[in-house]
């Protein structure tokens, strides 16, 4: 409760000219598979979109970017866009035998990153390999 209070009152105080970028370890949504020694889905986390989606979808933040899985996604739900940038090292995650309804794009067994340039009208996002290769843009509008 004291997280999600804090995060509130943190994006409430963010101005409505400025586009917001939260950051986060856990994935909200995010394609995945069930984890062999847990036996639980590592995909679409249902306390993360139960519990922090409806803040990011209440103050209209434009992005979350987090890791965890070992992928490079892209994804979208109720106006809010979803990064997922876990391809910059260690062990490849599986092919996922799940793909999130919100997934628009994915690379799998891919080392690289994700590249955001804000600007007063949105966010240019690129994922790139581990050579810099551009792999796919997107544009993200600003909402507030």
């Amino acid at each position: 409760r004291k997280q999600a209070a804090w995060l509130e009152r943190t994006l409430a105080a963010i101005p409505p000219s400025r586009p917001v970028i939260a950051l986060s370890h856990a994935f909200a949504y995010a394609s995945g598979y069930i984890d062999a020694a847990s036996r639980r889905p590592w995909y679409d986390e249902a306390e993360v979109i139960a519990k922090v989606v409806p803040i990011l979808e209440k103050y209209k933040v434009e992005l979350m970017v987090s890791g965890h899985n070992h992928y490079l996604e892209l994804l979208e739900r109720n106006g809010v866009t979803y990064a997922l940038a876990g391809g910059m090292g260690g062990k490849p995650d599986p092919e996922p035998s799940y793909r999130s309804p919100a997934s628009e794009w994915i690379a799998v067994a891919t080392f690289g990153w994700l590249d955001v340039d804000a600007t007063a009208e949105g966010l240019a996002l690129t994922f790139r390999d581990r050579q810099g290769r551009a792999l796919r843009e997107a544009f993200v509008p600003t909402r507030r």
